[in-house]
Order: structure tokens, then sequence, then C-alpha cells
């Protein structure tokens, strides 16, 4: 998917007759994702007046020393001229909604905003995925608040995953990049021992491209 934009729309946003579950949906507070901008997960805003507004930022150090990111009030957009497309993904409890819409600015200010998409989809799959999940999920916490799961189940993962599958996965790794190595080694001193190639291959290998071009033509000829 890729990074991305948010966005907001106060201005009235054009709907279609049938919204199925999102009728009375507040629109003013539903954050969009768009691509039309920077994508470095900035935050825009068009206001009710139909201007638009980047939230602005400054960076500051914590007192542990590491750089973070603070708001430091909104920006006016008054020179930005072009089209900028927002969407959304809905959950719903009888259905999926995909949402678009395009808002056209000339000098920072909408002068056309209109629907792009509105899909209604199947969420069956969906509902059921989330339902074995949770099921799984409550069948762990029940586990892990037996005596068994609480003292003795914490020691025991620590020993299967730590100290055999996690060092067993390192040394299985360890011993493919050592062949590995010793592949590529092999393969460039083949290559200085036999410097024009395989002619027995490279014959063997024209023959059956020639064979298969050769059926290629009888098939398109029937």
């Amino acid at each position: 998917m890729g990074m991305f934009d948010h966005i907001q729309c106060e201005c009235p946003l054009p709907l279609p007759d049938n919204q199925g579950e999102l009728s009375g949906r507040n629109w003013r507070e539903n954050e969009f994702q768009t691509k039309d901008f920077d994508c470095l997960m900035g935050t825009y805003c068009i206001r009710e007046d139909g201007t638009l507004w980047q939230e602005n930022h400054v960076w500051e150090t914590n007192r542990k020393g590491h750089p973070r990111r603070k708001s430091d009030g909104w920006l006016p957009l008054a020179n930005y001229t072009g089209a900028v497309r927002f969407h959304d993904f809905i959950f719903g409890n009888q259905a999926d909604y995909s949402v678009e819409w395009m808002a056209v600015f000339v000098s920072g200010k909408v002068t056309e905003l209109k629907l792009q998409c509105w899909e209604e989809r199947d969420n069956r799959e969906r509902l059921d995925s989330e339902a074995r999940w949770e099921a799984e999920r409550a069948k762990q916490n029940c586990f892990l608040a037996t005596w068994f799961g609480r003292n003795a189940y914490p020691f025991y993962a620590w020993i299967v995953h730590g100290c055999f599958g996690l060092a067993t996965y390192r040394c299985w790794q360890w011993l493919g990049s050592q062949c590995q190595r010793v592949g590529l080694w092999l393969n460039r001193l083949g290559n200085k021992l036999a410097p024009y190639g395989d002619p027995i291959r490279a014959e063997k290998r024209r023959r059956d491209w020639d064979k298969w071009f050769e059926d290629d033509e009888d098939s398109d000829t029937r």
C-alpha cells in the first residue's frame, strides 16, 4: 500500500441516495487517506468554507534525547491548484464500504467536489475470519489464566522457542549462507577454469528453444 497522507473534509460531501449502514454518518469527523500530496503521513483538512489547510509540525527532543514531532498549528495552502482524491474503507455489520471522493482546488479553494466511488462489498469472509480469531484469542486467554499457563508455560515456551527453535533457525540459516558462499565461489572458479562456457549445454538449450518455437508455429498453422 505504501505511504499516504490523512485528510478530513468539513465540507458537505455528495452522497448517494442509498447509503446503507452509513446513513447518518458524521463525515466531518471521518479521516480519509490520500496519495495526492507528499505521502509523508501528513494531515490535511478541507475547511467548511472550501479552503485547504495543512497541519504544521516542529521537531523537539524529549527528556531521553529522542526526537519527536509536535503539532504547531495549521497553514493555509492558498497556492495549491489541482485535484485531490481521498478514500476510505469502512467496516459494517451487514456489508463493507469502499468510498472515494475527488476535490478540485484552484488557488487553495474547492471549485468542484464529486463522488468517485461508493461500493458495497460482501463482508461474510471478513466476519468469519474475525470470529475465528476471536475464538482463538479467547482460547489462549483461558489457557493463560490457568495455573500451568501462568506459572509453567512461560518458562516452557522460553525453552522451546528461545533455546531450541530460534537457535536451530539461526544455525541452519548460517549453514545455508555458508553453502551459498561456497556455491558462488565454485561457480566463479568454474568460470575461470572454463572461460568459454559450456558448449554442450548451450547446444542443448538451443535445440530446446528451436523445438519450442517449432511447436508454436505448428499450433498457429492449425
